[in-house]
């Protein structure tokens, strides 16, 4: 038997159900719903997995999911899990490309290793597409995470993307 997933209350129901048997919510115009706003949904869902999955779909899904970044960042500030902000910040960079650049940068501050891991390798994914000011922003940001980083995998990753960016100069 097919199982339909309340998006409120995250109850389970049967696949024909219209209201939520424990929430009471209208569950019925979820089936109007695109695939990508059904993702979108997901992001809040209890389960972990269920929230990483959301989102590795999302990024798979490019320009379609491009109207859905102001709903990835949201969860981004909102969420405890690392893996989840993590996975997060390289679906932002495959999704908007060097429109993620300030995010990404932004994200080299965060307190979590992998977070600052993630938006290094999104950086990396999308070198090619900034901009002569963008590489000297980030030259110059990346000099700065190498004097200051305590993670010898993050210094290793900088220490990898930093040849690419040797001539670029003001």
């Amino acid at each position: 038997m097919l199982i339909k997933f309340c998006p409120y209350c995250w109850s389970p129901n049967t696949a024909d159900g219209t209201r939520c048997a424990v929430c009471g919510a209208d569950i019925l115009p979820l089936r109007d719903e695109s695939y990508a706003e059904k993702l979108v949904w997901a992001l809040n869902h209890p389960v972990a997995e269920t929230r990483l999955r959301a989102v590795s779909l999302l990024s798979q899904l490019g320009d379609e999911a491009k109207r859905f970044l102001p709903e990835l960042q949201n969860s981004f500030v909102t969420a405890d899990d690392v893996y989840f902000k993590a996975s997060i910040v390289q679906a932002i960079g495959n999704i908007a490309g060097r429109e993620s650049f300030a995010f990404l940068i932004r994200c080299l501050e965060d307190r979590s290793f992998l977070v600052r891991l993630a938006a290094l390798r999104a950086l990396a994914g999308i070198l090619r597409e900034l901009s002569l000011k963008q590489r000297f922003e980030l030259k110059k940001k990346l000099e700065q995470v190498m004097l200051e980083e305590e993670s010898a995998r993050v210094r290793e990753e900088v220490l990898l993307l930093m040849p690419s960016l040797a001539r670029v100069k003001p």
